[in-house]
Order: C-alpha cells, then structure tokens, then sequence
C-alpha cells in the first residue's frame, strides 16, 4: 500500500485451513511506528495509534467486519518506536471473489486517513491442497519448545520480497493438508523445498531441504534455508509435496530477490548433471561446434552470475555441460517470450552494424546495448562536429531488458568515438538505471578542444552555448538546458 503522508503501513492475507471452519482468511497489518504520529498522554509519556476498519463484501453485500487498534506503548523513548508494530485478524470468507474495503486512519492526525478496495480471492475448500507461503521476518529465539503459527511474524513486503546482505537465512511457513494417495494412510510424502534461479529452472541443491510427513490431517511445515552464500539475483523459493513414487500433489512457488556481497569462487555445476539434451533447441551436432560462441553471445544478457558462470563453463570447456547450459538458459526465458532465434538475430545485427577491426559488434558497447535493450526508438549520429569527438545519441522511449530487470521509460544513452579512426564508441553516459551515469558527458566529448585537460573541473563553463552551434540543435537534444523530455 501506498500512501500521500508519512504513515508507513503493510497489508498481507494468507489463506489456511481447518477441518471444522474450511478455509479461512488471515490478514497481517505491519505499521512503522516511527511515522506514527505520537503525543503525551496524561502520565506524560508518548503513545500513538493506527485504526483499522476492515469491511468485507460478497456479491456487493456486507458480510463481516471488524476494526482493530495498533497501539504504541507507552514511552519515554521514542526511538523505541522505530520498528514495527503489528495485528492480524481471521474471516472465514465465502469461495470466489470478495471485496475487502479497508479504511485506514492515523487516530492522533486526522489528515493521514485511508481507503483501499481489495479483491481477495477465496479458493474452492475441495481443490485446496496446501496453503499460501509465509515467508517469516522474526520468530522467538527459543529452540526448546514447538512453534505455532501465531508465534511467527510474517514477512509483509510491499513490492519484492528483498533480502539483503544482513540477512542470513530464509524462514518460511507453509500447511499441507489430506495429501490423498492410492496407498495405504501409513505411507509418507515429502515436502521438498529448494532455491531456483529465476532465469533457469533448476534446483540449486545446496539451497534446498526435506521433511517427511504422513498423509492425513494438517502438516504444519517450519522450512529454513541457510542463504550465506547465496550471491545476488533473483529467484525462486520452490516447495512441492511428493508421493513415494516421486508425483508431485502440490507445489507452490514465491519470487525473492538476493543483494548480496558473496562471490563464489567456484560456482556449482551440479545442477546441470541430470538436464537432459533429448529436447535440445538446437541439433546437439549443430550445437556442439558453435557452444562456444554462442556462450559468449549470451554474455550481454546475463546477470553477474550467469557470467561467471558462463566464464567457468568456457575455462573448463565440457561441451556436454555447456550445451546443457545454453539449453537450460534459453528455456527459461522463453517462459518471457524471448527466444535464441529472436536474440540470435540481435546478435547479428550488433556484429555487422558496430563491430570493429579488433571486436565483434555484440562486445562494443553499442553492440552490448542494442543486444540487451534492442533497436533504440531514435538515434543522432554525428561524426563531423568541429569541436567534438564523434558521437551518437540514442534514445528509447520504451527501455524492456532482456535480462529480467523491470523496463524503464524514456532513456537515452551517448557513445563517443574519443579513439579516433578506430570505430569504438564507448559508453560515456545513459540515463537508464545499472548503466553509466556521467552528468559531466559534455566534457568527455570537448576534451579534445579544451584548454584544460581537467575535465572534473568545477570552474569550466557548462552553458549550453558553450557547446557550437550544432552540438544542442538536434532532435534528441534541443536548444534548452535540459533534454526532449525534462530528463538531465
């Protein structure tokens, strides 16, 4: 949730179930009691509040309701309030479609008031096989006694589940119930769970656990991955229910993010052992011969540790495994749309419009560009400019990566051929995020006319006239201080 003013609050609902109630709703309320706005109460210390009032219709009839108060506690101390504070409530709901309407107000600043409409989704109670995932942002220390669900404090996230490099392991929450079998009640499942990367699936097994259970009633599940070394990236947290013969019943699957400073020295490659080349997208007689090349060819799109392991596959050059790695890599990202033939194509392009003597087109930096974020919507070439190095300045109105990341609107980016005669435009400014950022690129193009090889210098004129007659007059960057569209 989003909200005008300073209140900081999280929203989440789970859905569990119970043989006598069915399924029911749990919803998890998390407030920053920091943007709370507190006063003195008569004993003279510092207290807040945040009401909730939540209204729940189905088929535009009223059907429950409830408010419920988080309170601050009382205090002489208020950064004692810089942490959460939280409430959760149960609703047993009707199957199909409710509307929660969700009224929100800061009870000591009238101004920080709040209304939401949620649509919750209730499934049918006789396909409900296992319940949402809770992921677990603090629970209490003590390993002497057994844990409940209420013990737990879930981990509310308002875009991307985020674990930073603080944060050493993964907890998760999650009830399987009646796992129906052939076999005689006696017989086990296991709950495996395990980390994916997001941009290919297949389990990283030194992230990855198992508990065995019967298969009657309900089966609590406290799951706990040691993320240590796991580097930054994006994945999956997978948890299935098997059979003893190996037959998924359920499984469910939630997206996470990793911000991480560990590098592995050696990254593993037993995942790749049991992918099979049967389904091969490309002939393994064709693939074989050009596996190198196309591993390098990827390298534009890969995330930091998709290269190296792209890097570690190349130095020990097993053909068997780096087939099996191509293969799995474009597998995943045709879930997304984008396929080999259509990158492949890019490729092509890159490597005749902007190789030079000395690299192929996809290794420049144009090359690396047009590979991950494809054709620009508008570019200015100028190669002629008395004062300048040689120059280009694309422009995308719609920026969609090919390597996961979330698109962007309106960027540019300006190459500069400041190695004269040898075709290399480099990077020297963009405005799209993870790129190179440099508020000074005018400079780096003047250099070479300067009368200052210094080009940090603060004192240096920095008018747009300064620049020529041609340098601002053109479609991308017009005759004001600032670009087409606001943007520097």
């Amino acid at each position: 949730m989003s909200f005008a003013g300073n209140l900081e609050l999280k929203f989440a609902y789970y859905h569990f179930y119970h043989p006598e109630t069915k399924i029911y709703t749990e919803t998890h309320f998390n407030v920053n009691g920091k943007s709370v706005k507190t006063v003195k109460n008569a004993a003279g210390k510092f207290t807040g509040s945040v009401l909730i009032t939540m209204t729940y219709y189905h088929d535009e009839k009223i059907i429950q309701g409830e408010k419920i108060r988080i309170s601050l506690p009382e205090t002489n101390d208020t950064s004692y309030f810089n942490r959460g504070f939280t409430a959760k409530s149960q609703f047993r709901l009707p199957a199909g479609r409710n509307i929660l309407k969700l009224d929100i107000l800061d009870e000591n600043n009238p101004s920080e008031n709040y209304h939401f409409e949620i649509p919750i989704e209730v499934p049918d109670p006789k396909a409900f096989k296992a319940s949402d995932v809770i992921l677990i942002a603090g629970m209490p220390e003590s390993e002497n006694r057994a844990f409940s669900k209420k013990d737990f404090i879930p981990y509310i996230s308002a875009n991307t589940y985020l674990y930073d490099k603080n944060v050493n392991e993964l907890l998760f929450y999650i009830e399987f119930y009646d796992l129906q079998s052939l076999d005689e009640k006696e017989l086990p499942f296991f709950v495996n769970y395990f980390l994916e990367s997001q941009s290919s699936p297949i389990s990283l097994e030194k992230f990855a656990g198992r508990i065995k259970i019967r298969n009657e009633g309900v089966h609590p599940i406290l799951g706990r991955l040691n993320i240590t070394e796991l580097p930054s990236g994006v994945y999956n947290l997978v948890i299935e229910s098997i059979n003893r013969k190996n037959e998924i019943y359920e499984r469910k699957k939630v997206r996470i993010e990793r911000i991480s400073d560990y590098q592995p020295v050696s990254i593993s490659i037993d995942m790749l052992e049991n992918f099979s080349l049967d389904n091969s997208i490309i002939p393994v007689e064709i693939l074989k011969d050009s596996i190198s090349d196309f591993l390098l060819y990827m390298l534009p799109i890969a995330t930091y540790s998709e290269q190296k392991t792209i890097d570690r596959l190349l130095s020990e050059n097993n053909k068997d495994l780096m087939m099996k790695y191509f293969n799995s890599f474009w597998i995943s990202k045709q879930k997304s749309g984008i396929t080999w033939e259509d990158y492949y194509s890019r490729v092509n392009t890159a490597n005749k419009l902007y190789g030079t003597r000395l690299l192929k087109g996809y290794r420049t930096d144009r090359g690396r560009v047009y590979c991950l974020y494809g054709a620009p919507t508008i570019v200015e070439s100028r190669k002629h400019e008395p004062n300048t190095y040689p120059y280009e300045i694309w422009q995308y109105d719609r920026l969609i990566p090919w390597n996961g990341t979330n698109a962007q609107t309106d960027r540019i980016f300006i190459f500069a051929d400041r190695e004269i005669n040898t075709g290399t435009y480099r990077l020297i400014h963009s405005t799209a995020a993870g790129e190179t950022f440099n508020e000074r690129w005018q400079y780096l193009l003047m250099e070479r006319d300067m009368w200052t090889p210094n080009v940090d210098d603060v004192e240096l004129p920095a008018q747009a006239g300064d620049w020529g007659t041609r340098f601002n007059n053109s479609i991308i960057i017009n005759s004001s201080k600032f670009g087409r569209y606001n943007r520097w």
